[in-house]
């Protein structure tokens, strides 16, 4: 009966069969299976291909950053320690063309310069700058292979492409990869320890020598450039006790007591980060000289960083040592895109939410290498500038994070409308970033997400500074327009820039040798050098300079990045505002206030000569014009020296409480100043208000009491008393 069923069954028509159980498929159905069933590989190494060729592309264009000359020159001292066998210790007082002493930069490590001084003193390029930036740009490839293999870990192929994109994209990172030799290298070796850590609890109890090399190396590079990179010793023994609890694996060694494999295992991971560190270290000349105790010092360093670093935030100058809390979070949201934001929040809750398919351990790895920096550095107070830049190595899991929660979202939908809805407005955003850093190309430095109106709505509230590397496009273009054949080594064509490393060490084609001449200028100066061209960038310019003046008169060529001025070169060869202060140095007052009415005709908006047409107002007696231009000046800089030639000029004009005001303010600027002192106390006696007088006297021959004219003066005005 039962095999006479089962032919029935055979033989039972289609058309018997109940519309309810036959599986129709939509379009949209059969179009995700077939994206799907993709080689999700191949497109990989397809992506990463087409990344490194835009890398390199784009460092081809990119200009020497500021910070260039001195680690490269610190680079080639560190190669000589080494080559000499530490007999040329010229890098532990590290002295950069006799323009800036940085005692503090001994503790940096060379994992990255002196590699490539070692590199530059075997094939002796011509341009190693340019050659630099390609040899960084290798770095960042690796970075990104890195990365997306950590988000392959959980993913696959496929969100490792995801992760790629999303990282290379991103405009703050991608534009790291055209100047920063410090944090590019020390994010990579995160990155490796990180991806090796995650393969090594995923084997237990199995021990790899290859994932333990893998460790050991990431620590090396890491820490070979920052003593940063020591953390990951710290990473390795959290995230390896951890696992003694959350790893099945690890327990049951406890539970069936194999203690022998248990001590093989620590024993392997205590000498895989003892020998990283050490070969990390090695990187350091000062570990030669200090042994240890450099760690502490340069610890002590990064903590309390004594440079200061000017910058604008929220609208206001300020510095590295002034910036407030929340500064670092604060940057890292407003640079990160949107579509990254908006998924990495709901990824720490979907991982959270989904933690045991994520596993325990690897959420917690994911999640606290991205969130305790950001913490610890904001808890500490630590000097940071140029937004997140210093702790870009938390950034490494941002990419796998979000592939993880599309992976787990993926799955939970049912719907193949909102899977396809969802891809779109992701490839959408990408699609949106990647035609933005084409756009902007090499400056992605420049971006700025929505919350505060994109790139345009941040300009002169938020730091502009690492667009200086563009005077390097200003100067290729200049050198293409003019013709070498007008000048000679007894007339050479003068260039200002507004960075001056970089006039130091800008690749001369040969055409140009012997012809041309390289000069710093800054805005505060910009009247006071003479040159037949400037290239200008907003490199440490206020909010009123860039607001006032940026770009000036008289631009020929410009850079322009979502309608905000990149570099600008302006002809010079209009001369008149130079002249006109040389002249008033020289004593030439008629001619030189001439000339300097003339520039300021020219360009009304050049308050780099306000100063000089106050200076020259006031010695030829026009008090009241005098004022006018100091007061302007005083709104860019609110210096010393202007406010000392107010006074003289409110004093001159008998405008006694005006002149108070201006001379105490210069005196609370250096209150050695004597002359000012006394120029208070002349004034409070003007006023016939002894009583003021005396007691300033007083105070200021307490702390002088070598202070002759005050005591005279003080006699003076007792004795009108």
């Amino acid at each position: 009966m039962k095999k006479e069923s089962n032919i029935i069954r055979k033989k039972t028509p289609l058309s018997t069969v109940q519309p309810s159980k036959i599986i129709k498929k939509t379009r949209l159905e059969i179009a995700w299976e077939w994206l799907s069933k993709q080689n999700y590989k191949l497109w990989f190494w397809v992506s990463l291909a087409v990344c490194s060729m835009l890398t390199m592309y784009w460092a081809s264009k990119a200009g020497v950053h500021g910070d260039a000359p001195l680690d490269y020159e610190y680079g080639v001292q560190c190669a000589n320690y080494y080559l000499s066998g530490g007999k040329d210790t010229s890098c532990l007082s590290f002295t950069w063309k006799n323009v800036e002493n940085r005692v503090t930069q001994k503790y940096y490590g060379g994992g990255f310069e002196t590699t490539f001084a070692l590199l530059q003193l075997w094939f002796n390029w011509d341009d190693y700058y340019q050659v630099r930036l390609y040899y960084l740009s290798l770095w960042c490839i690796v970075l990104l292979l890195f990365i997306s293999l950590i988000a392959k870990e959980f993913t696959g192929w496929k969100g490792a492409m995801l992760a790629l994109w999303l990282t290379f994209l991103s405009p703050f990172i991608l534009g790291q990869f055209f100047w920063n030799t410090k944090d590019i290298p020390h994010a990579l070796g995160f990155a490796i320890t990180i991806f090796f850590l995650l393969r090594f609890y995923k084997m237990l109890p199995k021990i790899s020598f290859k994932v333990l090399l893998g460790i050991a190396l990431g620590i090396v590079i890491a820490l070979s450039v920052r003593l940063g990179g020591l953390l990951l010793i710290a990473y390795v023994g959290l995230f390896s006790l951890l696992a003694c609890f959350m790893l099945p694996q690890a327990r049951s060694l406890f539970v069936n007591k194999q203690y022998g494999q248990v001590l093989k295992i620590i024993v392997s991971l205590i000498a895989t980060v003892i020998t990283g560190a050490l070969l990390g270290l090695l990187f350091y000349p000062n570990f030669f000289v200090e042994g240890f105790n450099h760690i502490l010092s340069g610890i002590n360093v990064a903590t309390n960083f004594p440079q200061k670093i000017p910058f604008i935030f929220e609208g206001v100058m300020t510095d590295s040592l002034k910036k407030p809390p929340y500064y670092l979070l604060k940057m890292f949201y407003i640079q990160t895109p949107m579509v990254v934001l908006i998924m990495l929040h709901l990824a720490i809750l979907v991982i959270l939410w989904k933690w045991k398919k994520t596993g325990a351990l690897n959420m917690v790895i994911l999640l606290f290498t991205l969130l305790f920096p950001f913490i610890y550095m904001i808890k500490i107070g630590a000097p940071a500038y140029n937004s997140w830049r210093h702790i870009l190595f938390a950034g490494v899991t941002i990419s796998p994070i979000i592939t993880i929660m599309y992976k787990e979202l993926l799955a939970t939908w049912r719907s193949s409308l909102i899977k396809w809805v969802s891809l779109i407005i992701i490839l959408a955003s990408l699609v949106d970033l990647a035609i933005w850093n084409v756009r902007a190309a090499p400056y992605q430095l420049g971006f700025y997400n929505c919350t505060v109106g994109g790139t345009k709505g941040a300009y002169k509230k938020y730091d502009f500074d690492q667009w200086h590397i563009a005077v390097g496009e200003g100067t290729k273009w200049i050198l293409n327009t003019v013709n070498p054949d007008d000048y000679s080594p007894e007339h050479p064509l003068v260039i200002a820039m507004n960075c001056q490393v970089v006039s130091k060490v800008y690749h001369i084609p040969e055409k140009w040798r012997g012809k041309l001449q390289l000069e710093n200028i800054a805005f505060r100066n910009y009247s006071g050098k003479t040159c037949d061209y400037t290239v200008l960038t907003p490199f440490f310019a206020s909010p009123q300079v860039l607001s006032y003046f940026y770009p000036p008169k008289g631009v020929v060529y410009k850079r322009v990045v979502d309608d905000v001025v990149a570099m600008c070169v302006i002809d010079r060869r209009n001369d008149t505002d130079y002249r006109g202060i040389k002249a008033l140095q020289n004593n030439e007052l008629e001619d030189g206030l001439k000339l300097l009415e003339e520039a300021y005709d020219y360009n009304p908006k050049n308050y780099s000569m306000f100063y000089w047409l106050g200076y020259g107002y006031y010695r030829t007696g026009n008090f009241e014009k005098a004022i006018e231009f100091l007061n302007s000046y005083k709104k860019f800089y609110n210096e010393k020296d202007v406010n000392r030639l107010l006074g003289y000029a409110h004093y001159s004009n008998r405008q006694y409480n005006e002149a108070i005001n201006a001379f105490n303010i210069s005196f609370s600027m250096d209150q050695n100043d004597l002359t000012i002192a006394q120029m208070i106390g002349i004034c409070f006696y003007e006023k016939k208000d002894y009583d003021q007088a005396e007691k300033f006297l007083k105070q200021v021959i307490a702390k002088h009491p070598s202070f002759t004219e005050g005591k005279t003066l003080l006699q003076h005005i007792q004795q009108i008393k």
